[in-house]
C-alpha cells in the first residue's frame, strides 16, 4: 500500500526515491517524479564505497601498466643483443639493495623474467600501500566523518555494511586487474616481447592480489582501532613486516624460508611472465577469504563508532628522551636504534663476498679479514645537530661526537709531536699478542691521551724526545694513575662531557689491566735503561716479542722517494735551516683546512672526512686560532707525496713567508699524501708549528 507521502532512500530494500513536485505554472494540479530508482536499495554502501575508490584505481591501473610498459622498453634498451645485456643485468642481479626492493631476480636474462622481477616487486608494494590506505579511508574514516551513519538508520546490519564496503573495494581491485591486463597484453602483443593473454592476465591477478591482500587487512585494522590514524599505522605495521621478511628471504639465501611467511612474498612466488606459479595464489586467496570474514565477523560485535580494541583513556608517562630539545626531537623521529645494527648485519649477510665473514657486536657489525685484521662498521646518525651510534643490545641511542674527539687526539698527540698515536698502536699490539688484558680501543686511547701532560714537557723537554722515551714515560705515567686508583675512575669521553664509557667495561677488566700494566711498565724499564745494545734487544723482546730488532729494513721512506730518480729536483727545505727551533709549549696555533665552494660540489672541512679529499678540487688553508702574541711572522711549507707528483717533478717543499692573508690555497692536483705546514716566528725563533695531512685520491 501506499498513501502518496513520498519515501526516502532505504537500505532494506523495498522502495526507491520520490519527490513530489508542482506541475506547470498555472495547471494547478501535483506530479510525482522519481529521481532515482534502485533495484537493488540494499547494496547503495557498496555502490557508494565502489564510486569513492574507483578513481583511484583506476589511475594506479594505468601507472602499474606503464610501468610494465617502461619495464620492458627499458629490457629492449639496455643492448641490442643478448649478449650485450648480460653484463648490466648481471650487475643488476648482484646488487643486494635492488634484491630488497625488487625481489630474487629470476630468467632476468629474457623480457618476461626482466619485467616480473621489475614491476611485480614494486608494483605489489604500491598496490599494497594503496589497498591499507583506501580500505582504511572508506572504513575507519567515512564511519568517524558520519556518512555511514545514514546507512545504517535502516535495518542494515553491521556485518551487511562491511561486507558491502568489501564488495565495493573488489570492484575497484577487479577495475585494476581489468586495466592492467588489457596494458600487459597490448605490451605483449609486440614481436619482440610476447606475452599471451593467459600470462598477462595472471601477471595482473598477482599484482591486484597484493592490493587485495592490503586491502582486507586495512579493513580488519579498521575494526580492531578506534580511529583511522591507529588503524592505518596497524595494518602498515602488518605491511612493514611482510616487507621486511620478504626483504631478508631475498637478500639472505640461508633464510629463503622466511618468504614463504609473508604474503607480498607469495604475490612474488608467482613468477607470472618468467616461470608461471599460479599455485601461490591459494595461500593469497586464504588469507583474503581469512581477512574478509575477520572483517565481517568483527563488524557485529561492535557499535557505531565503537572499536573492538578498547581505548585506554590515560597513559603511563613515558619521560625518555626529554631532558632537552634536541633529545627530543630525536624521540619525535627516532626508530627502533636495534634496526640499525641488524639491518647492516643482515645486507653483509646478504652479499656473496661477506656472507661468512661478519659478526655483530652491540654497536656495530665486525667484518673478519684474513691474517686477524678485522673492521667495525659502525651506523652513525645524524639527527638535529647532535651525532649518536647506536646500541642494539640496549635498544639506545647514545650521543657521541667523533671530530670533537679526533681533534682531541690530534692535539695530544701533537704534543708529543705525532709520537701518542704510536703508543696507542704499541700498547694495542700489546693486547692483542700478549692477549693477557682485554679493553676497548677508545678506551686504551683515552687512559693514554689523557696522560698526556705539557706540564710534564716543561719540566722534562725530552719527556717524549723520541718513540722509545715516549713508551716508557707513558707507561709509566698510566701505571702510576692506574695504581692511585684501585677501582675504576670515570673514563669520561672528552668529546662529550655528559658522556662516559665505564658501561664498557667491568670493574674485573679493569683491575686485570691495573695488574699488567704494572708488570708490563716494570719491563719497559729494564729495556730502555740497559746499557748494552744486545742485552737491551733481548729485554724488549719481553716486551714486544722475540721478532722486535730482526728486521732489516731495506724499504724507502716516503719522504726520500724523489731522491736519485732522473729528472726529480730535490726543492724540499727545512725550518731548522733558515731559523733556530725552541718550540714553546705554552704557544699554540691551529691550522684548519676547507675546499673551496665548486658548482656541484659542497664545500667542507678537511678533517669530518679523515683529511681525504678527490683530485680537481682546491683547498683553503687558514690559521683557526693562534695565541702567541704579536708580532711574529708566519711561514707555509706545502709537501707533496707521491707516485704522481714525483713523476710532474713537483714535490715543493719550499719555505715561503705568509702573504699577510694567514691563509693559502692550494689545487689537488697530484693523488698522495701531502702535507702542509705552518711555522710561527718570533724574534727569530720558531717557537710553534702546526701540520695538517691531505690524502688527495
Amino acid at each position: 500500500m501506499n498513501d502518496g507521502t513520498p519515501r526516502t532512500a532505504r537500505t532494506d530494500g523495498t522502495d526507491g526515491d520520490v519527490e513530489t513536485a508542482s506541475g506547470p505554472p498555472g495547471q494547478g494540479s501535483t506530479q510525482t517524479r522519481d529521481l532515482h530508482t534502485y533495484r537493488r536499495p540494499q547494496w547503495v554502501l557498496a555502490r557508494f564505497v565502489a564510486r569513492r575508490t574507483a578513481q583511484g584505481a583506476v589511475l594506479w591501473g594505468a601507472v602499474m601498466g606503464l610501468y610494465v610498459y617502461a619495464s620492458t622498453v627499458g629490457f629492449t634498451d639496455l643492448a641490442p643483443t643478448a649478449a650485450g645485456r648480460q653484463p648490466f643485468l648481471a650487475a643488476l642481479a648482484g646488487n643486494t639493495g635492488l634484491k630488497a626492493m625488487f625481489g630474487v631476480p629470476y630468467r632476468i636474462d629474457t623480457v618476461g623474467g626482466f619485467v616480473t622481477w621489475r614491476a611485480t616487486g614494486v608494483m605489489s608494494l604500491v598496490g599494497a600501500l594503496w589497498g591499507l590506505l583506501v580500505a582504511t579511508r572508506v572504513t575507519r574514516g567515512e564511519e568517524a566523518a558520519g556518512r555511514w551513519e545514514p546507512f545504517l538508520a535502516g535495518r542494515t546490519t553491521h556485518r551487511r555494511a562491511a561486507a558491502q564496503a568489501l564488495a565495493g573495494l573488489a570492484c575497484s581491485l577487479l577495475l585494476m586487474l581489468a586495466i592492467v591486463t588489457a596494458v600487459t597484453t597490448a605490451v605483449g602483443m609486440r614481436s619482440n616481447v610476447g606475452f599471451g593473454l593467459g600470462r598477462s592476465f595472471l601477471f595482473a591477478l598477482a599484482i591486484t592480489a597484493g592490493a587485495a591482500e592490503f586491502v582486507v587487512v586495512g579493513t580488519l585494522a579498521a575494526q580492531i582501532m578506534p580511529i583511522r590514524a591507529r588503524a592505518a599505522s596497524l595494518a602498515a605495521g602488518v605491511f612493514g613486516v611482510a616487507f621486511l621478511l620478504r626483504a631478508i628471504a631475498d637478500i639472505a639465501a640461508q633464510a629463503h624460508w622466511l618468504g614463504y611467511l609473508s604474503p607480498l612474498g607469495w604475490v612474488e612466488q608467482v613468477r607470472a611472465l618468467s616461470d608461471p606459479q599460479p599455485v601461490w595464489l591459494l595461500p593469497i586467496g586464504v588469507f583474503v577469504a581469512a581477512g574478509t570474514a575477520g572483517t565481517v565477523w568483527l563488524a557485529g560485535r561492535r557499535d557505531l563508532g565503537a572499536s573492538t580494541w578498547a581505548d585506554k583513556d590515560a597513559k603511563e608517562p613515558r619521560t625518555g628522551l626529554l631532558g632537552s630539545h634536541q633529545l627530543l626531537a630525536v624521540r619525535l623521529s627516532r626508530t627502533s636504534a636495534i634496526s640499525w645494527v641488524e639491518t647492516l648485519y643482515t645486507v653483509f649477510r646478504g652479499s656473496g663476498i661477506y656472507h661468512d665473514m661478519v659478526s655483530r657486536k652491540s654497536r656495530c657489525v665486525t667484518v673478519n679479514y684474513a691474517g686477524e685484521f678485522h673492521m667495525d662498521v659502525v651506523p652513525y646518525l645524524d639527527r638535529h645537530g647532535q651525532r649518536y651510534i647506536t646500541n642494539r643490545h640496549d635498544n639506545a641511542y647514545e650521543l657521541t661526537n667523533p671530530e670533537a674527539f679526533n681533534a682531541w687526539l690530534d692535539e695530544q698527540n701533537r704534543i708529543t709531536s705525532g709520537r701518542l698515536v704510536k703508543v696507542i698502536r704499541l700498547l694495542k699490539y700489546l693486547r692483542d699478542f700478549k692477549n693477557n688484558f682485554s679493553v676497548k680501543s677508545v678506551i686504551l686511547t683515552i687512559l693514554l691521551g689523557e696522560r698526556i701532560s705539557t706540564t710534564a714537557l716543561l719540566a722534562d723537554p725530552n719527556h717524549y724526545a723520541d718513540l722509545p722515551a715516549t713508551l716508557l714515560n707513558l707507561m709509566t705515567d698510566l701505571n702510576e694513575y692506574l695504581q692511585a686508583n684501585p677501582s675504576m675512575p670515570s673514563i669520561d669521553d672528552p668529546s662529550c662531557p655528559t658522556e662516559n664509557f665505564n658501561h664498557r667495561w667491568s670493574q674485573e677488566q679493569y683491575a686485570n689491566l691495573r695488574n699488567w700494566i704494572a708488570t708490563y711498565t716494570g719491563w719497559a724499564k729494564d729495556a730502555y735503561f740497559e746499557s748494552d745494545r744486545d742485552a737491551s734487544y733481548t729485554k724488549w723482546r719481553k716486551l714486544l716479542g722475540n721478532e722486535f730488532g730482526t728486521y732489516t729494513i731495506n724499504a724507502t721512506k716516503a719522504s726520500q722517494a724523489h731522491k736519485g730518480r732522473s729528472g726529480v729536483d730535490d726543492t724540499e727545505e727545512f725550518i731548522d735551516k733558515r731559523f733556530p727551533v725552541a718550540l714553546n709549549q705554552t704557544y699554540r696555533v691551529k691550522l684548519t683546512a676547507r675546499t673551496v665552494r665548486r658548482d656541484g660540489f659542497r664545500t667542507f672541512s678537511l678533517g669530518d672526512w679523515g683529511n681525504k679529499v678527490s683530485k680537481q678540487r682546491k683547498i683553503t688553508f687558514s690559521i683557526a686560532s693562534i695565541n702567541v702574541p704579536a708580532p711574529y711572522d708566519i711561514y707555509w711549507k706545502v709537501r707533496n707525496g707521491g707516485e704522481e707528483a714525483i713523476k710532474a717533478n713537483m714535490i715543493r717543499g719550499q719555505i715561503q713567508k705568509d702573504d699577510g692573508s694567514r691563509s693559502r690555497t692550494e689545487p689537488t692536483a697530484y693523488a698522495g699524501n701531502h702535507y702542509v705546514e705552518v711555522y710561527i716566528v718570533k724574534d727569530g725563533v720558531v717557537v710553534t708549528k702546526d701540520h695538517h695531512t691531505v690524502i688527495i685520491s
